[in-house]
């Protein structure tokens, strides 16, 4: 038996806009900087605008 059904494509990027892939770049690279503040925050016991020199 055989299938002449066409394989249907659901996800048709956009032409514009966001993109799947951009979207999740974003949020990976998101987590990595709130991990990597947090770690730094609790090694030194300074806060990062302290750090910065952001906050007198």
């Amino acid at each position: 038996m055989e299938s002449d059904e066409k394989s249907i494509n659901i996800y048709e990027p956009p032409k514009w806009g966001f993109h799947l892939i951009s979207e999740v770049v974003n949020g990976r690279l998101a987590m990595i900087a709130l991990f990597t503040i947090l770690t730094i925050e609790i090694i030194t016991k300074q806060s990062i605008f302290k750090i910065l020199d952001l906050r007198n």
